[in-house]
């Protein structure tokens, strides 16, 4: 690329000092004499020829090279990918085997955990089947006490009142007795 680079500078130059030439032989033809001035003109025509030919010539030279230089460049960039890929793809085969076992040994520890897991959920749901016959005899035993305890206090309360019965009944005749 380098190369071609250089030879683009070299294009580049030849091109001016054309240019630089070409201005001096118009100068020239400016204040020179008719017959030097036409001898001048062939000789100046001639040498524009040449030069339009050279000019042609490096400006064909210039333009392979810039082509040859992208070429060149997109090639370069291609190849740096395709040098990526394969360092890449060389990782990739070398981490896999070590991931291979890797992978395996999670495969085991995550099957073990599963199993573990399964019997924690049969464990739990036993668990649960007994929590639910607990409550519903704490339920029954809830609602037992509440009805004893209701048919308590309702035989309390007929005790209490039979007693207040009797002895309001019982208070007349204990004033007074007839004899």
């Amino acid at each position: 690329m380098e190369h071609l680079e250089q030879k683009v500078k070299e294009a580049s130059n030849t091109i001016r000092e054309k240019d630089l030439m070409l201005s001096k032989l118009q100068i020239l033809i400016g204040t020179a004499d008719r017959a030097a001035l036409e001898e001048e003109l062939e000789e100046a025509a001639a040498s524009i020829d040449q030069l339009e030919t050279e000019l042609e010539r490096h400006l064909q030279e210039k333009l392979e090279a810039e082509i040859q230089c992208l070429l060149m460049l997109k090639a370069s960039q291609n190849w740096q990918v395709r040098a990526e890929d394969r360092v890449a793809l060389e990782e990739h085969r070398a981490l896999s085997a070590g991931d291979k076992t890797r992978m395996l040994l999670k495969l085991r520890e995550t099957e073990s955990k599963i199993v573990m897991l399964k019997e924690q959920v049969d464990k739990l749901e036993v668990r649960e089947k007994e929590l639910n016959r607990t409550t519903e005899v704490l339920k029954m035993q809830s609602r037992t006490f509440r009805a004893s305890l209701f048919g308590l206090v309702q035989l309390v309360m007929l005790c209490l009142s039979l007693k207040v019965f009797f002895a309001r009944v019982s208070a007349p005749f204990d004033e007074a007795v007839p004899t």
